[in-house]
């Protein structure tokens, strides 16, 4: 619980909230308003959007990387950007393995990067 981290009585919309990572389909569907159930009390939240355009997506290997869950979530005011993260010599998947001794097919997501900006008056 964050309240746990910063306090009972810190109002969240005054905390800087950044959340990278696989959001799955509330990723995919790019809609701020999906997340008010899980970040609403930081305020209004952005989702980032890639430079590339057309975007490029991100998710998955088993996939051939067909949606875009990799995001960065914020309640900046400021839309954050983002883009893929490509490592010279190194091509996506960066584990050639498909299919793991458990069964587990290689689900690897494409790495991102991207900043998050906080006007002074925010």
């Amino acid at each position: 619980d964050i309240q746990t981290v910063v306090g009972a009585n810190v109002d969240l919309k005054k905390v800087r909230l950044i959340v990278a990572g696989d959001m799955n389909d509330l990723g995919n569907d790019n809609d701020p308003t999906k997340f008010a159930s899980i970040f609403g009390d930081f305020g209004n939240i952005t989702i980032s959007q890639q430079k590339k355009k057309p975007p490029e997506p991100t998710c998955c290997e088993d996939n051939g990387y067909q949606t875009f869950f990799d995001r960065i979530v914020t309640n900046s005011a400021v839309q954050p950007q983002a883009e893929v993260i490509y490592l010279k010599g190194y091509d996506y998947p960066l584990d050639k393995t498909t299919e793991f001794p458990s069964g587990r097919h290689n689900e690897e997501h494409k790495a991102i990067y991207g900043e998050v900006t906080f006007p002074a008056a925010q």
